[in-house]
């Protein structure tokens, strides 16, 4: 999967207009428009976590982020999320989540987590 952003500016009346398009796969997932200053706050991923990080096959699994300066977000194998939330995933295989977040510009920053499948023992 590749995530990509691309900016595009316009000078208007009103001064810089940027349109920031977050893509998936070569997909439009996100577009969003910014007539702010010049400069930005870098998002930052202050919390990702999943509890618990070892599992069973089928037991359920809660993903939870909180994040800062963030406009967008995505997570691997969901999609599109709210900045900050929590999601809960019932475990099949390992799995590694990867949360991408972006900012007014369309800087990114990314996290990811792996949940891991515990094979109960034959005794």
């Amino acid at each position: 999967m590749a995530i990509k952003t691309k900016t595009h500016g316009r000078r208007t009346g009103l001064g810089l207009l940027m349109l920031v398009l977050l893509l998936v796969d070569g997909h439009v997932l996100q577009a969003f428009a910014d007539s702010g200053s010049s400069s930005a706050d870098p998002a930052m991923i202050e919390k990702f976590e999943i509890r618990p990080p070892h599992a069973v096959a089928g037991q359920t699994c809660v993903l939870q982020w909180r994040t800062r300066n963030a406009v967008a977000a995505h997570l691997t194998g969901i999609g599109s999320v709210p900045v900050n939330g929590r999601k809960k995933e019932t475990v099949g295989e390992q799995i590694t989540y990867i949360l991408t977040v972006l900012n007014n510009r369309g800087r990114s920053i990314s996290a990811s987590r792996s949940i891991s499948r515990i094979v109960p023992s034959m005794e």
